[in-house]
């Protein structure tokens, strides 16, 4: 799962909820879904304060539980989950050369998971404002893959010049220490992946991936499944749009090698070769 805030409300409706937010944590210097279960981090110091390992988990539960009310007691943010099976994922990336070709990292899917999340929310905001000029302003926090999410959010703006009406500056790196929403982005994606995991182990019924009911009035859409078929399909598209067999696509700037450039020729005469037969099928 992946961390993502997103700018739907005023400063004046924001400050109040960071404050409570803030004080809910009860002495800890910020939250971290990960580090809450694990007594980690700024959890740590409960085991030494409340002398046991059982106590400290209790109140560490207390403290996520505080915050969790902090979030559901107002009604004006909406969450978003996408979900990308790791083991779906890498086994499209490793059976279709030109899955590898569009999605480029074979161990984890932080850009298509990334992408596809900024895509839905802007085209929600879209929607729920019809006739109306909005703007969308994400912050991600500070890690090594911000700078690949910048380019998915300038990809975006450039394959889906409409959405990108929407989209202003990209992403923001912030601290997530020192940011309340990325805290609770953080506290987010925790419950939809414990929700995910707990489809994934019934076996995926179709209905799809169900949140806590608590939850679920502050989903406006379902839960996300990029799962194989679905980015087959994604991939499917992507292969018969015009930018794509132009070679029109933004590529992320990356340094390659001598051998890595050959293999990009190849893929582009395959590109090539995939454009004359779809105009050969007409």
């Amino acid at each position: 799962m992946t961390k993502l805030s997103y700018q739907t409300a005023s400063g004046a409706q924001w400050r109040p909820i960071q404050e409570e937010w803030k004080r809910r944590l009860n002495g800890l210097d910020y939250f971290s879904t990960k580090d809450q279960r694990a007594l980690g981090g700024p959890f740590q110091k409960l085991i030494r304060e409340c002398g046991s390992l059982n106590a400290a988990r209790k109140r560490a539960d207390a403290i996520r539980a505080d915050l969790e009310d902090v979030l559901l007691s107002v009604d004006w943010w909406g969450g978003f989950g996408v979900v990308v099976p790791i083991a779906d994922y890498r086994a499209i990336f490793h059976t279709s050369p030109f899955a590898r070709h569009i999605y480029k990292d074979r161990a984890i899917p932080t850009v298509p998971a990334y992408s596809q999340m900024m895509f839905q929310i802007a085209r929600a905001v879209r929607r729920e404002t019809p006739g109306q000029r909005v703007t969308v302003a994400f912050y991600i926090d500070k890690s090594s893959d911000a700078e690949k999410i910048q380019n998915a959010h300038r990809a975006i703006k450039i394959n889906h010049p409409t959405i990108g009406k929407s989209l202003v500056d990209p992403p923001v790196p912030l601290d997530d220490k020192l940011t309340p929403a990325l805290q609770a982005a953080d506290l987010l994606a925790g419950i939809v992946k414990d929700a995910a995991l707990n489809w994934i182990a019934d076996g995926r019924p179709r209905g799809g991936v169900a949140l806590d009911l608590k939850w679920r009035r502050h989903f406006a859409e379902p839960i996300g499944v990029f799962d194989s078929q679905q980015m087959l399909r994604s991939v499917k598209k992507t292969l018969g749009s015009k930018r794509f067999i132009a070679g029109k696509l933004p590529e992320q700037p990356q340094q390659i090698s001598k051998r890595e450039r050959k293999r990009h020729r190849r893929v582009l005469i395959q590109k090539r070769d995939f454009g004359s037969a779809l105009k050969a099928m007409k």
